[in-house]
């Protein structure tokens, strides 16, 4: 049977139709709490001249937020349901935001018990992509801490922004069993020919993909004077 013929068979059973008809419905129900989460917000973008954007993931598209959408994104944050992730594209918007903004509400969101490991994961996306203020006593003080969970991944990234070379290459060498490979590839960065022996030390530990990813760090460090 081709395959054009067992779709039409299939779409003729029953059973197959209440499934679609069960799928559409939860799919209209989804869409329709969506509009009611940030239809407020986009109002409010509206009112501010920003008319391009339709919902939360329209600002994921943008290649750039100026200081006013900046400031809407950072009062609307806190408000904003995550129910559909409607929450982390503000979060995530704000990594092309233009100039430095105070970190208060990025830091406050990712400590709060109710927040989800990937939007954890987006906040730590943002202060490592752009300028945040205030910002390294608490970077400082989460990636010294035992706990090492796998939501503070980008923050391992935002080490070589908010640290000097010296301190931030010691920060990363503490992380290395926790982020191993976040930790190499930060390495290539801010590491010359030196740092290549300390992850080819460390990379005895590991083998098979993770090996493979340290060993290409270790390439890129040898490479450096």
């Amino acid at each position: 049977m081709k395959a054009n013929e067992f779709m039409k068979k299939l779409e003729q059973n029953p059973e197959y139709q209440k499934l679609q008809e069960k799928k559409h419905q939860e799919k209209q129900t989804k869409i329709s709490e969506i509009n009611e989460i940030e239809h407020p917000f986009i109002e409010i973008l509206h009112a501010n001249g920003f008319n391009e954007i339709k919902d939360t993931s329209d600002l994921l598209r943008l290649k750039k937020v100026d200081n006013k959408l900046r400031e809407i994104l950072l009062q609307w944050i806190p408000k904003m349901s995550n129910k559909y992730n409607s929450q982390e594209n503000l979060v995530r918007a704000l990594a092309v935001a233009n100039n430095p903004f105070d970190g208060a509400v990025l830091i406050s969101l990712f400590d709060a018990q109710e927040s989800t490991e990937n939007l954890r994961w987006a906040i730590g996306n943002t202060i490592a992509s752009t300028a945040v203020e205030n910002i390294s006593d608490w970077l400082e003080n989460k990636l010294t801490d035992a706990k090492q969970p796998k939501e503070n991944q980008m923050l391992v990234y935002a080490v070589i922004k908010y640290f000097d070379r010296e301190k931030a290459k010691k920060i990363l060498s503490t992380l290395f069993e926790k982020h191993p490979l976040q930790v190499a590839d930060a390495f290539t960065y801010i590491g010359n020919h030196y740092d290549a022996g300390f992850l080819k030390e460390k990379s005895r530990k590991f083998k098979g993909e993770a090996l493979d990813e340290i060993n290409k760090a270790i390439k890129k460090l040898t490479q450096k004077k």
